[in-house]
């Protein structure tokens, strides 16, 4: 507070003698104060980049460091999302479809595929979407098999089931709990309530009924004290079949029968088959590109962003959705994008989950004013996408426990990077009346157990950004000095 009160004499004593401008006498206010926070004990022995843009006139207010190449662990979802976005639209939306023959008097005779398009947000719900949409159509039985391909294109996104397994009184056996109920998964509980609580054990087998279809047996052994809840999550080998058995168990729970049982086969080769009798019955649409995007950035979500830029990826190049090509995507956007030079650029991954990542401030800089339309002020919805995936200071993602109060919650949007010796915060400040200013901070090399103390110094730096944006506002737009409320900070 007593480096702005400072910045109101300077500007004063400036304009008394017209020696400097306003708005260099803030700046230079600004420089001072972010460089006496970059000799913050927290800071010792690491790296520290930041680099302060003003979309609005095109100037750079501070850089220190700017160019150097460092880990910006989660700011490459940034890049990630700018470039899924650029590519599908933000309007668009992933379509998993049910085909098959044209239903008669309510039957559908004959095999139906569930057709996926690599949907990064497909979860049980989604299967009971179709289910509801089939119905809805009258159908109230399928005389056939349930398809569907060996690879993720037409799976459910997570393979994992999850159990929360509750003590009760002693003596009694615990209430085990799972996510997504199914006949390929069967639990077995073998756990009790105890009064001293061990580490419980959870086994699982892959097994075949009678029938040869196959199932998975999860035990469940072991104390657990009386209404202690433990959570454990586990992984689903036939992802295929197991998505298929849940879409059966949908589809039943509708009062729809399917008298088949789930098959797997390739695409092209159920067409051959069924040329005659291939049409579409149902399809679930995801939520808009533009909500993928803000799940992404505002949670945080590692295998997310590597599956929305990898899914927008086969669109551009018409392949299967690799990591390969969502990195060659991105290197793309970057090229035919960006202003600052990206050759020196590295990226691995779509979330930002690697050691190799090599960024410099002002890259970031420069992919957010370009995927928000700040510069120039060319604001489309598509930019406004992006803009509206960023966390908001003190209100949601993981800047919700940050930046917060009456007067300061919602002027701060941005993404937060974290990885072993890696802080990163890049994102826009405003000041309550609008003028913004797109930043980015990141430190590299200091100890993990100060990680805490450099986001915290990091804060400080975005306050003083917006402190600096807060008076420049003011001062354009009276001849007097403005009050300032010292509650703010």
């Amino acid at each position: 507070m007593k480096n702005l009160l400072l910045t109101t004499i300077a500007f004063v004593a400036s304009t008394a003698f017209g020696d400097v401008s306003v708005s260099e006498s803030l700046e230079l206010n600004m420089t001072k104060d972010l460089r006496s926070l970059l000799s913050d004990p927290s800071l010792k022995n690491s790296t520290t980049s930041i680099y302060v843009y003003s979309p609005d006139t095109g100037q750079v207010l501070f850089e220190h460091e700017s160019d150097a190449l460092l880990n910006s662990a989660s700011n490459v979802k940034l890049l990630s999302t700018a470039a899924a976005l650029d590519t599908l639209g933000h309007d668009f939306r992933y379509e998993t479809k049910l085909l098959g023959p044209t239903p008669q008097g309510g039957i559908v005779r004959g095999d139906v595929y569930l057709l996926g398009s690599w949907d990064p947000t497909l979860f049980p719900p989604a299967l009971t979407d179709l289910a509801r949409k089939l119905k809805a159509k009258g159908v109230t039985r399928v005389v056939g098999d349930i398809y569907l391909g060996s690879d993720r294109r037409d799976t459910l996104m997570n393979s994992k089931v999850r159990i929360s397994v509750r003590g009760q009184r002693r003596g009694q056996k615990p209430r085990i709990r799972i996510d997504t109920p199914s006949r390929h998964v069967e639990i077995v509980n073998n756990a009790y309530t105890s009064r001293r609580h061990t580490k419980l054990e959870v086994t699982r087998e892959h097994l075949k009924t009678k029938l040869g279809e196959p199932f998975v047996r999860i035990t469940v052994s072991g104390p657990i004290r009386s209404r202690r809840t433990r959570r454990f999550s586990q992984s689903i080998e036939e992802r295929a079949v197991f998505t298929g058995t849940v879409l059966i168990e949908k589809l039943a729970a509708r009062g729809i029968e399917v008298e088949g049982q789930v098959r797997q086969r390739n695409f092209a080769d159920y067409k051959v088959a069924n040329s005659d009798s291939v049409t579409p019955l149902v399809t679930h649409y995801s939520k808009p590109a533009s909500r993928i995007a803000a799940t992404i950035n505002k949670r945080s979500i590692n295998w997310m962003a590597d599956r929305f830029i990898n899914t927008a990826a086969s669109h551009a190049y018409d392949t299967k959705p690799t990591m390969a090509s969502g990195v060659r995507l991105m290197k793309d956007w970057v090229k035919s994008k960006l202003q600052t030079n990206t050759d020196e650029l590295v990226v691995d991954t779509g979330s930002g989950l690697s050691y190799s990542t090599k960024m410099t401030t002002k890259q970031i800089v420069d992919i957010i004013a370009t995927a928000s339309g700040k510069r120039g002020n060319r604001q489309t919805a598509a930019h406004q996408a992006f803009l509206s995936s960023l966390a908001v200071g003190g209100r949601d993602g993981t800047l919700r426990g940050r930046f917060k109060g009456k007067n300061r919650a919602g002027l701060v949007l941005g993404k937060t990077g974290t990885l072993t010796r890696v802080i990163a915060l890049s994102g826009i400040v405003k000041s309550a009346e609008g003028a913004p200013l797109i930043f980015s901070i990141v430190s590299n090399g200091h100890s993990k157990r100060r990680r805490s103390k450099v986001r915290k110094v990091h804060e400080k730096m975005v306050k003083t950004i917006h402190g600096y944006s807060n008076l420049v506002k003011n001062y354009a737009e009276t001849s007097a000095p403005p009050l300032i409320d010292e509650s703010v900070y």
